[in-house]
Protein backbone atom coordinates (compact mmCIF):
# COMPACT_ATOMS: atom_id res chain seq x y z
CA UNK A 1 0.00 0.00 0.00
CA UNK A 2 1.39 3.37 -1.05
CA UNK A 3 0.51 6.52 0.92
CA UNK A 4 2.25 9.59 -0.43
CA UNK A 5 1.23 13.25 -0.64
CA UNK A 6 -2.34 12.53 0.51
CA UNK A 7 -2.84 9.70 -2.01
CA UNK A 8 -3.82 6.32 -0.56
CA UNK A 9 -3.07 3.81 -3.32
CA UNK A 10 -2.96 0.06 -3.80
CA UNK A 11 -0.62 0.46 -6.81
CA UNK A 12 2.98 1.61 -6.62
CA UNK A 13 3.20 2.83 -10.22
CA UNK A 14 0.97 3.01 -13.28
CA UNK A 15 3.96 1.86 -15.38
CA UNK A 16 3.22 -1.71 -14.26
CA UNK A 17 -0.45 -1.61 -15.23
CA UNK A 18 -2.38 -3.08 -18.15
CA UNK A 19 -5.84 -2.12 -19.38
CA UNK A 20 -8.38 -4.87 -19.11
CA UNK A 21 -12.07 -5.57 -18.81
CA UNK A 22 -14.05 -8.26 -17.01
CA UNK A 23 -17.11 -7.23 -19.01
CA UNK A 24 -17.80 -9.96 -21.54
CA UNK A 25 -20.14 -9.57 -24.51
CA UNK A 26 -23.40 -11.31 -23.72
CA UNK A 27 -24.87 -10.68 -27.17
CA UNK A 28 -23.87 -8.33 -30.01
CA UNK A 29 -23.42 -4.87 -28.46
CA UNK A 30 -24.55 -6.00 -24.99
CA UNK A 31 -22.00 -6.34 -22.18
CA UNK A 32 -22.00 -7.33 -18.53
CA UNK A 33 -22.11 -4.34 -16.18
CA UNK A 34 -19.01 -4.31 -13.99
CA UNK A 35 -17.73 -2.43 -10.96
CA UNK A 36 -14.17 -2.77 -9.66
CA UNK A 37 -12.63 -1.46 -6.47
CA UNK A 38 -10.10 -1.66 -3.67
CA UNK A 39 -10.49 -1.73 0.12
CA UNK A 40 -8.42 0.61 2.29
CA UNK A 41 -7.62 0.32 6.00
CA UNK A 42 -7.58 3.84 7.45
CA UNK A 43 -4.82 4.31 10.03
CA UNK A 44 -5.68 7.87 11.16
CA UNK A 45 -8.81 9.98 11.22
CA UNK A 46 -9.05 11.83 7.92
CA UNK A 47 -11.46 13.15 5.30
CA UNK A 48 -11.94 12.12 1.69
CA UNK A 49 -13.32 14.52 -0.91
CA UNK A 50 -12.05 12.94 -4.14
CA UNK A 51 -11.09 9.65 -5.79
CA UNK A 52 -8.37 9.18 -8.43
CA UNK A 53 -9.12 6.75 -11.25
CA UNK A 54 -7.12 5.48 -14.24
CA UNK A 55 -9.50 4.21 -16.91
CA UNK A 56 -8.82 3.23 -20.50
CA UNK A 57 -9.76 4.61 -23.91
CA UNK A 58 -10.25 0.97 -24.95
CA UNK A 59 -13.70 1.39 -23.41
CA UNK A 60 -16.63 2.00 -25.71
CA UNK A 61 -16.87 5.72 -26.56
CA UNK A 62 -19.11 7.74 -24.23
CA UNK A 63 -19.01 5.16 -21.44
CA UNK A 64 -20.55 6.78 -18.34
CA UNK A 65 -18.94 5.80 -15.05
CA UNK A 66 -20.07 5.96 -11.46
CA UNK A 67 -17.32 6.52 -8.88
CA UNK A 68 -18.16 5.53 -5.29
CA UNK A 69 -16.71 5.79 -1.81
CA UNK A 70 -18.18 2.75 -0.05
CA UNK A 71 -18.57 1.56 3.51
CA UNK A 72 -16.78 -1.71 4.32
CA UNK A 73 -19.90 -3.68 3.37
CA UNK A 74 -19.03 -2.70 -0.24
CA UNK A 75 -22.69 -1.81 -0.75
CA UNK A 76 -23.40 1.39 1.16
CA UNK A 77 -22.29 4.42 -0.88
CA UNK A 78 -21.06 7.29 1.31
CA UNK A 79 -20.31 9.65 -1.60
CA UNK A 80 -20.49 9.63 -5.40
CA UNK A 81 -18.71 11.05 -8.44
CA UNK A 82 -19.05 10.70 -12.20
CA UNK A 83 -16.93 10.68 -15.34
CA UNK A 84 -17.45 9.89 -19.04
CA UNK A 85 -14.80 8.13 -21.17
CA UNK A 86 -14.90 9.63 -24.68
CA UNK A 87 -13.08 8.75 -27.90
CA UNK A 88 -10.58 11.55 -27.15
CA UNK A 89 -9.63 10.10 -23.76
CA UNK A 90 -5.81 9.80 -23.30
CA UNK A 91 -4.37 6.54 -24.63
CA UNK A 92 -1.77 6.25 -21.86
CA UNK A 93 -2.35 5.25 -18.23
CA UNK A 94 -2.85 8.32 -16.05
CA UNK A 95 -4.90 9.31 -13.04
CA UNK A 96 -7.86 11.68 -13.20
CA UNK A 97 -9.04 13.25 -9.94
CA UNK A 98 -12.83 13.12 -9.52
CA UNK A 99 -14.46 15.23 -6.81
CA UNK A 100 -17.11 13.45 -4.73
CA UNK A 101 -20.51 15.01 -4.13
CA UNK A 102 -19.65 15.40 -0.45
CA UNK A 103 -16.70 15.11 1.91
CA UNK A 104 -16.67 11.95 4.06
CA UNK A 105 -14.96 11.70 7.45
CA UNK A 106 -12.89 8.51 7.65
CA UNK A 107 -12.44 6.91 11.08
CA UNK A 108 -9.11 5.42 12.13
CA UNK A 109 -9.18 1.62 12.28
CA UNK A 110 -12.10 1.38 9.83
CA UNK A 111 -12.28 -0.04 6.32
CA UNK A 112 -13.53 1.87 3.28
CA UNK A 113 -13.54 1.09 -0.42
CA UNK A 114 -13.11 3.13 -3.58
CA UNK A 115 -14.91 1.77 -6.64
CA UNK A 116 -15.65 2.66 -10.25
CA UNK A 117 -18.04 0.98 -12.63
CA UNK A 118 -20.08 1.24 -15.80
CA UNK A 119 -23.71 2.28 -15.67
CA UNK A 120 -25.21 0.57 -18.73
CA UNK A 121 -24.84 -2.71 -20.60
CA UNK A 122 -24.46 -1.12 -24.05
CA UNK A 123 -20.88 -0.02 -23.27
CA UNK A 124 -17.79 -2.11 -22.56
CA UNK A 125 -15.65 -0.69 -19.76
CA UNK A 126 -11.85 -1.09 -19.57
CA UNK A 127 -9.70 0.13 -16.70
CA UNK A 128 -6.05 -0.04 -15.69
CA UNK A 129 -4.98 -2.85 -13.33
CA UNK A 130 -1.60 -3.79 -11.91
CA UNK A 131 0.12 -6.77 -13.50
CA UNK A 132 1.61 -8.14 -10.24
CA UNK A 133 -1.48 -9.64 -8.61
CA UNK A 134 -3.50 -8.42 -5.64
CA UNK A 135 -0.80 -8.74 -3.00
CA UNK A 136 -3.00 -7.59 -0.09
CA UNK A 137 -6.20 -9.41 -1.14
CA UNK A 138 -8.12 -6.16 -0.92
CA UNK A 139 -9.45 -5.88 -4.47
CA UNK A 140 -12.91 -6.88 -5.60
CA UNK A 141 -15.15 -6.88 -8.63
CA UNK A 142 -18.91 -6.93 -9.14
CA UNK A 143 -20.18 -8.47 -12.39
CA UNK A 144 -23.89 -7.87 -12.94
CA UNK A 145 -24.32 -7.46 -9.19
CA UNK A 146 -22.36 -10.55 -8.11
CA UNK A 147 -19.22 -9.96 -6.06
CA UNK A 148 -15.91 -11.74 -6.72
CA UNK A 149 -12.39 -11.41 -5.38
CA UNK A 150 -10.06 -9.83 -7.94
CA UNK A 151 -6.64 -11.19 -8.88
CA UNK A 152 -5.34 -7.72 -9.82
CA UNK A 153 -5.47 -4.35 -8.09
CA UNK A 154 -7.42 -1.65 -9.95
CA UNK A 155 -6.00 1.86 -10.33
CA UNK A 156 -8.43 3.53 -7.93
CA UNK A 157 -7.10 5.69 -5.10
CA UNK A 158 -8.45 7.58 -2.14
CA UNK A 159 -7.38 11.21 -2.54
CA UNK A 160 -7.12 12.74 0.95
CA UNK A 161 -5.63 16.08 -0.15
CA UNK A 162 -7.17 18.67 2.23
CA UNK A 163 -7.00 21.38 -0.46
CA UNK A 164 -9.24 19.50 -2.91
CA UNK A 165 -12.35 21.50 -3.72
CA UNK A 166 -11.18 24.66 -1.96
CA UNK A 167 -11.70 27.65 -4.23
CA UNK A 168 -8.70 29.96 -4.51
CA UNK A 169 -9.19 33.61 -3.56
CA UNK A 170 -9.00 34.66 -7.22
CA UNK A 171 -11.08 31.65 -8.34
CA UNK A 172 -8.53 30.78 -11.00
CA UNK A 173 -7.60 27.36 -12.36
CA UNK A 174 -4.00 26.29 -13.02
CA UNK A 175 -2.95 25.41 -16.56
CA UNK A 176 0.52 24.42 -17.73
CA UNK A 177 1.83 23.25 -21.12
CA UNK A 178 5.19 21.78 -22.13
CA UNK A 179 7.44 21.74 -24.03
CA UNK A 180 7.00 25.22 -25.44
CA UNK A 181 8.05 25.62 -28.25
CA UNK A 182 6.68 22.18 -29.09
CA UNK A 183 7.64 19.83 -31.90
CA UNK A 184 5.73 16.53 -32.12
CA UNK A 185 3.56 16.55 -28.99
CA UNK A 186 2.23 19.00 -26.42
CA UNK A 187 1.54 17.93 -22.83
CA UNK A 188 -1.12 19.79 -20.88
CA UNK A 189 -1.85 19.73 -17.16
CA UNK A 190 -4.62 21.53 -15.37
CA UNK A 191 -5.83 21.72 -11.78
CA UNK A 192 -9.29 23.11 -11.13
CA UNK A 193 -10.42 25.00 -8.04
CA UNK A 194 -13.77 23.28 -8.21
CA UNK A 195 -15.07 20.29 -10.15
CA UNK A 196 -16.36 21.00 -13.63
CA UNK A 197 -16.81 19.72 -17.14
CA UNK A 198 -13.87 20.93 -19.25
CA UNK A 199 -13.49 21.99 -22.89
CA UNK A 200 -10.00 22.04 -24.43
CA UNK A 201 -9.35 23.95 -27.67
CA UNK A 202 -6.19 24.62 -29.66
CA UNK A 203 -6.70 27.74 -31.80
CA UNK A 204 -4.44 28.95 -34.61
CA UNK A 205 -3.41 32.56 -35.24
CA UNK A 206 -6.43 33.08 -37.52
CA UNK A 207 -8.88 32.04 -34.81
CA UNK A 208 -9.61 28.59 -36.26
CA UNK A 209 -10.07 25.74 -33.78
CA UNK A 210 -7.71 23.00 -34.99
CA UNK A 211 -8.19 20.65 -32.02
CA UNK A 212 -10.97 20.30 -29.46
CA UNK A 213 -12.21 17.86 -26.85
CA UNK A 214 -14.61 17.81 -23.92
CA UNK A 215 -14.00 16.11 -20.57
CA UNK A 216 -17.27 15.28 -18.81
CA UNK A 217 -17.53 14.64 -15.07
CA UNK A 218 -16.62 16.14 -11.72
CA UNK A 219 -13.03 16.63 -12.85
CA UNK A 220 -10.47 18.35 -10.60
CA UNK A 221 -7.11 17.31 -12.10
CA UNK A 222 -6.33 16.13 -15.60
CA UNK A 223 -3.37 15.66 -17.91
CA UNK A 224 -3.20 14.87 -21.60
CA UNK A 225 -0.85 14.79 -24.59
CA UNK A 226 -1.82 16.26 -27.98
CA UNK A 227 -0.15 15.14 -31.21
CA UNK A 228 1.02 18.13 -33.25
CA UNK A 229 2.15 16.27 -36.39
CA UNK A 230 -0.78 17.53 -38.47
CA UNK A 231 -0.42 21.18 -37.43
CA UNK A 232 1.67 23.78 -39.26
CA UNK A 233 4.43 25.77 -37.60
CA UNK A 234 3.19 28.92 -35.92
CA UNK A 235 1.69 30.50 -32.84
CA UNK A 236 -1.40 28.94 -31.28
CA UNK A 237 -3.53 29.44 -28.18
CA UNK A 238 -4.40 26.51 -25.93
CA UNK A 239 -7.70 27.33 -24.25
CA UNK A 240 -9.27 25.45 -21.34
CA UNK A 241 -12.85 26.40 -20.47
CA UNK A 242 -14.53 25.43 -17.17
CA UNK A 243 -17.60 26.61 -15.28
CA UNK A 244 -15.47 29.40 -13.79
CA UNK A 245 -14.14 30.81 -17.03
CA UNK A 246 -11.32 30.42 -19.52
CA UNK A 247 -7.58 29.78 -18.97
CA UNK A 248 -5.24 30.07 -21.92
CA UNK A 249 -1.56 29.69 -22.86
CA UNK A 250 0.29 30.73 -25.98
CA UNK A 251 1.93 27.76 -27.71
CA UNK A 252 4.60 27.83 -30.40
CA UNK A 253 4.74 24.85 -32.77
CA UNK A 254 8.14 24.44 -34.46
CA UNK A 255 8.73 21.15 -36.28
Amino acid sequence: MLFLHYIYSGIQSLSTTVNRTYSSEISPGVFEIIKSGHIYNILNDDACKAIDIAVSRSSTADTELLIELLQDDLVTALALGDYTITSSHPSTAQYITIELDQSVDLAAGSLYAAAVGSLTSDKQFFMYLNDDGDVDNASFIFVDGQRFGALETPAINLNLDPTVGIIAVDGSDKLSVYPNPANQTLSINFELNGSSNVAVNLIDINGKVVFNKTITGKVLKYQDTISLLDFANGIYTLQVTTSRGVSSEKVVIAH
